[in-house]
């Protein structure tokens, strides 16, 4: 079956797009979202919890990271809001009390998720 000519589209269903990749009807897009090719690293699945911390440390906003890698994250706001081009990203570490942070460049927004490589 050819995924990049057939395309489904109604609520709750999924919307397939080239080499089977397939984005949700919310536009939301599943695991093997179609630049997954353009990475520099396999990022891996998790469920953590950060703040995105911008305007010289005076504004923070709380974010999930929904998967990880060494370069980047994929990154989910938990309100409809333009990610900062730059900014400093607090990653929640269960196993310590203080929390990680990387600096980030956004790559991409679509909504509420975004991509952002680590510099």
């Amino acid at each position: 079956m050819d995924y990049s000519v057939l395309g489904i589209v109604c609520f709750g269903a999924l919307v397939l797009l080239e080499q089977g990749s397939a984005m949700m009807a919310d536009g939301s897009f599943s695991e093997n979202e179609v630049d997954a090719g353009l990475r520099k690293r396999p990022r891996r699945r998790t469920l953590k919890g950060a703040r995105i911390i911008f305007n010289l440390g005076r504004s923070s906003l709380s974010v999930r990271i929904e998967n990880l890698s060494d370069s980047g994250a994929r990154v989910r706001l938990f309100i409809p809001w333009p990610c900062p081009a730059r900014f400093d990203l607090e990653i929640t570490n269960g196993d310590t009390s203080k929390p990680l942070l990387k600096r980030c460049v956004l790559k991409w927004q679509r909504g509420e998720i975004c991509g952002v490589e680590f510099v």
